[in-house]
């Protein structure tokens, strides 16, 4: 499994959004994929402050893969998969349940999880995805 190798990575590349990005990452989420245990996925849950501006009526999460690269290298032919989402949109996702979000709650289930981005006004956002005991 893929979990906690690319923390490092990970962190340079949400640094690299938080620069270069329109939108603030308010609130960024490392977490194990569920799929499959031996799964060398990567995946990144990045909640930003405007995004697209709505929430989605098909009770999905934009995610989007991308394979391996020089800049982003990932062993044995898994992908980096990251989610974006609004605050807005993730408070409605948790709210409804959607299905969208399950492999992330399965990872936060498992502690198979690690913030790399958290700015102050991401606080109630963790709050709502994360665990009281591990929140902080």
């Amino acid at each position: 499994m893929a979990f906690p190798d690319y923390a490092t990575q990970l962190r340079k590349l949400v640094a690299a959004h938080r620069e270069n990005l329109a939108d603030r990452v308010l609130l960024a989420v490392y977490y194990a994929p569920n799929a499959e245990p031996e799964s060398a996925d990567v995946c990144l849950l990045e909640v930003l402050e405007r995004f697209d501006g709505v929430v989605s009526t098909d009770r999905d999460l934009f995610r989007v893969a991308y394979a391996s690269s020089p800049d982003f290298p990932i062993t044995d032919g898994g992908r980096l998969v990251v989610t974006m989402t609004t605050p807005e949109e993730l408070h409605t996702a948790l709210r409804d349940d959607w299905r969208a979000l399950a492999d992330i709650r399965a990872a936060i289930d498992r502690r198979l999880y690690e913030i790399v981005c958290r700015e102050p006004s991401g606080d109630a956002i963790a709050d709502a995805l994360l665990p009281a005991a591990v929140a902080a």
